[in-house]
């Protein structure tokens, strides 16, 4: 506890004016723990919390008022009446310790060089955010170290925004990561990775995460957020493994890569660009998993196909394939709230396939779904924030000067929705005979079938 005193005198400065912000400073002591202080102003909840998983990891957690008086120790029930008046809070975290035995909990991960974490794990914090609080969050890694976050920095150690963004938080990396930053106008992608553990080696690996940014930035114009982390994470073997986009307040992606990957194998892989589309979409709640979903499996090969990372034929052959999947069973009740595998990934992509159709179909070919995802990001509809999802399907309809997006989802939502592929596949000429897919450029659609991968302007 040594560590600790010291590191209280380095956090603890004289109380000063009252804060208008929770305001918190984090330090990473020599036992790979964290040193916490936080300031939360007057008019704050008098209960502190904590996802429940995480705050027996606690230690030490300590309260005073934040114009004066002592320190004294918080019950278990983690009451804080000082904090109607304003408080300050100061405790440890066992980061390194608490991540290894909460592994998988908000993506939680030790890795060989750092570990993943997300800072609603150990941010504590009044229950209830007041309406237009904001949070700041300046963190002090140890030499060697680095720490970086999906949520909004305002400098290379510090990160703000609203604090009710603060529960969840996208994912955080801290550790002997090499850092890459990513321009793309005012837009900036942080790539982080431990150095020198892939076979391929960190220029080939950079080079590949560049060319996944510049297809999903050439799709929509622009890059979907203002700021986005990245983390690749090593896994032993040449596959890749669990890959995760978490948003709320910021924007993260990570992705397990295997050290051993060559770069041929680098360029099939499709989870990095799929985990990217999430960013262009609110979060939208578990009934609607299947949009966010689905939206990622249809538009995943669209950007990749069009970026020259797909080809037409492979396009063609795993949507025929995978739409099957989405068709409704005798089981089937609509999309919203489905637990199924093929509803959740394929039976979204179908309705998005299905919309994009229409759109072409009503406006002559003059908008697509493009103009609609376009809209939505344009309008700030993207991973950072929560939202109904009627309010994200009118944005894209009116983009669109059409009600396709709306109008379809009220057919599939709350009830089975029977498609006929066949005919819409003949209409488009495409016919896939095992691997090989032939093109009839005689077909009524086809124009249309040729602009859903060749994309405007082309």
């Amino acid at each position: 506890m040594a560590g600790w005193a010291v590191v209280s005198l380095l956090l603890l400065s004289s109380p000063g004016p009252v804060p208008a912000e929770w305001t918190y400073r984090a330090k990473v002591l020599g036992d790979g723990a964290l040193g916490l202080e936080a300031k939360f102003p007057a008019g704050s909840a008098t209960l502190l919390t904590l996802p429940s998983r995480a705050r027996p990891f606690v230690q030490g957690l300590e309260i005073a008022a934040l114009d004066r008086g002592p320190f004294r120790s918080i019950d278990l029930e983690w009451s804080a009446p000082e904090c109607a008046r304003g408080c300050r809070l100061r405790y440890r975290f066992p980061l390194i310790e608490a991540t290894r035995r909460l592994a998988g909990v908000a993506g939680s991960s030790l890795f060989d060089g750092g570990l993943l974490t997300s800072t609603s794990l150990w941010l504590v914090r009044p229950e209830q955010a007041p309406l237009g609080m904001r949070y700041q969050l300046r963190f002090e890694a140890a030499a060697g170290q680095r720490f970086l976050s999906g949520l909004s920095p305002i400098d290379p150690y510090t990160y703000q925004g609203p604090a009710e963004h603060l529960s969840p938080a996208p994912f955080a990396v801290l550790g002997e990561v090499s850092v890459r930053r990513f321009e793309f106008g005012d837009r900036r992608v942080e790539l982080a990775y431990p150095p020198g553990r892939f076979k391929v080696g960190d220029r080939a690996l950079e080079l590949w995460v560049d060319r996944a940014l510049r297809a999903v930035t050439d799709y929509y114009g622009r890059f979907p957020v203002p700021h986005a982390l990245v983390v690749l994470v090593p896994i032993p073997g040449h596959e890749t493994g669990r890959a995760t986009a978490m948003g709320f307040g910021g924007a993260s992606v990570r992705l397990e890569v295997g050290v051993d990957m060559s770069e041929a194998e680098l360029a099939q892989v499709w989870e990095l660009v799929h985990e990217l589309t999430h960013l262009g979409l609110a979060n939208l709640g578990p009934d609607h998993h299947w949009i966010e979903e689905g939206l990622a499996t249809y538009l995943e090969p669209v950007i990749r196909v069009r970026a020259g990372l797909l080809s037409r034929e492979r396009y063609w052959r795993e949507l025929q394939a995978g739409l099957q999947n989405g068709l409704p069973t005798p089981e089937s009740r609509g999309f919203n709230g489905t637990r199924s595998w093929g509803e959740t990934y394929w039976g979204g992509a179908l309705y998005f396939f299905l919309a994009d159709l229409q759109i072409r179909r009503a406006t002559h070919g003059k908008k697509s779904l493009d103009d609609a995802l376009r809209a939505i990001v344009a309008a700030g509809l993207d991973l950072r924030v929560f939202a109904e999802v009627e309010e994200v399907l009118k944005v894209g309809d009116r983009a669109t000067g059409t009600t396709v997006l709306f109008d379809l989802y009220q057919k599939v939502a709350h009830r089975p929705y029977p498609v006929d592929l066949a005919p819409i596949w003949r209409s488009l000429g495409v016919r896939s005979e095992g691997e090989v897919v032939n093109f009839d450029d005689r077909a009524k659609e086809a124009q249309i079938r040729e602009a859903m991968t060749q994309g405007r302007g082309r």
